[in-house]
């Protein structure tokens, strides 16, 4: 009945049909014939789909006969029509809808369809949490793909269907923390999902108990990049949260210098008047060679703004380093820290005629922030 449905009823509809059109025949109070006719239009012309229509389906009661029709479209030949046939699925959230989409996850051969229906279940997942686990599965797929060396400042590409699972268990929230903790301390998963599960904690606005504990135990793992993102994240903490700042205290003490860098950043972001952080980076920049590690020290300066302050004899002299990558970090945290760094100015405008473009530009622009500030 169904396949009829899908091929018969278009075939007595116009090819072109109006949006305004759509939206006044789907509208509440129509009989589920039009409804029906509506749902068969759009599986049966890919080019039916759009924003407008969409939302008219949005409105309609969709009973199993319906969803019916969803299920034969997420099995067309034609990608397109799976794609909306899936986003249409998601808009069902009941149990079978959560099936039909965990089985496009499993069995399609397009990433964008698997992708599609990912999205779907994150919309679901709000309201029905047997949407999780499937979610979770998705999350820890084998698929391969290559890790960056700064994973901190990828956020979600949604690049791999891990990618996307990661961005739909961070919509549906509190009811993913617990899950996501567990793919995030479990060892046996590639790094690269475990980053993922943590970034997915991380974004779910401020960090809840669950997700703070989790980050704290994952800041003595023996993944480096995983104790970054751990300490990253714990930036998210609530300042007044005891434990998270031991846990930020006993990274500062890491094997890693570039993590008690980042360390000493996210503890000021918890406690501004800390008298820790400005000497811990004072100290990287004297005794580190590593040129990421001191870039970071001077970055995480000047954003401590005016609280650096004890820093600037150490910034100076690096406004004239061989790297312009320092030279650069150097004027603009001078500039960031305000009327304290004026001792600064004359270096700054020496550093105006620096051969590198960005480094002269920030060099201008700091001057102005230093004596703005008065």
């Amino acid at each position: 009945m169904t396949d009829l449905l899908l091929i018969a009823i278009p075939l007595a509809l116009p090819h072109s049909l109006s949006d305004e059109r759509f939206t006044r025949e789907g509208a509440p109070g129509h009989r589920a014939t039009n409804q029906c006719r509506l749902i068969c239009y759009c599986t049966a012309h890919a080019h039916a789909f759009t924003d407008a229509r969409l939302n008219a389906i949005r409105r309609l009661s969709l009973s199993d006969w319906l969803i019916d029709v969803l299920v034969s479209a997420s099995q067309d030949d034609d990608p397109q029509i799976r794609i909306r046939a899936v986003q249409m699925l998601g808009e069902c959230k009941t149990d079978r809808s959560v099936r039909v989409l965990a089985n496009v996850i499993k069995a399609d051969k397009s990433i964008e369809v698997k992708k599609a229906a990912v999205n779907s279940l994150g919309n679901i997942g709000k309201t029905l949490r047997s949407a999780v686990p499937i979610l979770i599965q998705a999350l820890k797929n084998n698929q391969t793909y290559s890790e960056l060396d700064q994973l901190e400042d990828r956020g979600f590409s949604a690049d791999t269907l891990n990618d996307e699972a990661a961005i739909a268990l961070n919509k549906i929230g509190p009811d993913a923390v617990g899950p996501l903790s567990d793919v995030a301390l479990d060892r046996s998963c590639k790094p690269a999902v475990r980053l993922l599960a943590i970034k997915a904690l991380m974004y779910v606005n401020k960090l809840s108990p669950p997700a703070e504990k989790c980050l704290i135990q994952l800041t003595t793992d023996k993944e480096s990049k995983i104790r970054l993102e751990a300490v990253i994240g714990l930036e998210r903490a609530d300042p007044g949260s005891i434990e998270a700042k031991r846990g930020i205290l006993g990274a500062l003490a890491d094997s890693s210098p570039y993590i008690q860098v980042v360390a000493a950043g996210t503890l000021h972001s918890l406690d501004t008047d800390n008298v820790i952080s400005v000497p811990v980076l004072m100290h990287h920049l004297s005794t580190t060679k590593d040129l990421m590690t001191r870039w970071r020290a001077i970055t995480e300066l000047g954003y401590m703004g005016d609280k650096s302050s004890a820093a600037i004899p150490v910034l100076i002299p690096l406004v004239r380093s061989a790297d312009s990558i320092i030279r650069l970090a150097a004027v603009r945290a001078l500039g960031r820290i305000g009327p304290k760094a004026k001792i600064a100015i004359p270096v700054l405008m020496e550093a105006m005629n620096d051969k590198d473009k960005s480094v002269a530009e920030f060099a201008e622009d700091s001057i102005k922030l230093i004596e703005m500030k008065k």
